[in-house]
């Protein structure tokens, strides 16, 4: 051990913690020490120089790496009017929709027009399988990857259709 190195031996008081030349009598309470490491981690993270860990679980439950996002607008999913997207739900359901139609939104708030990406919806028709309510799936498509959206059955009836918003 080097001298310049500080020792805490946690519960050992009086000459036995000295036994490092730096070594100090410092009492810490468990509480103590949680909390200067959360201010710590949580400065790191701030400062930047600490990423917060990234965790993605796929249908079996073991952790795997999270889905890149595509830059996604209008223009990413126009071409693909008609086409077939495979769906894994986050309950282990899986299947098909068909993009059937996208709708422009109007953009709310006071955001400079320069600042603001275009909102938008996605219409989907189920092919395959059973989504329920909806909720957060990932789609997978040929051009665009695997990527994550939350997607919500409206229309009630046949055939069953689910919406996503962009906004």
């Amino acid at each position: 051990m080097k001298s310049s190195e500080l020792v805490l031996q946690p519960g050992v008081r009086g000459p036995a913690a000295a036994s490092s030349p730096m070594a100090l009598d410092i009492a810490v309470s468990r509480r103590q020490l949680l909390a200067l490491a959360g201010v710590t981690v949580a400065g790191m993270v701030a400062a930047g120089s600490l990423a917060p860990p990234s965790f993605h679980a796929n249908s079996s439950g073991a952790a795997s790496e999270p889905p890149v996002s595509p830059s996604l607008s209008v223009e990413t999913f126009f071409p693909l009017i008609g086409e077939a997207f495979a769906f894994e739900a986050s309950d282990g359901a899986s299947g098909s929709l068909t993009l059937s139609d996208i709708t422009a939104l109007e953009p709310l708030g006071d955001r400079p027009a320069e600042l603001r990406l275009q909102p938008f919806s996605l219409l989907f028709t189920l092919v395959s399988g059973a989504l329920g309510k909806g909720g957060i799936v990932a789609l997978e498509h040929a051009a665009l990857g695997r990527f994550d959206i939350f997607v919500q059955r409206v229309l009630a009836g046949e055939p069953v259709r689910y919406e996503a918003i962009f906004n």
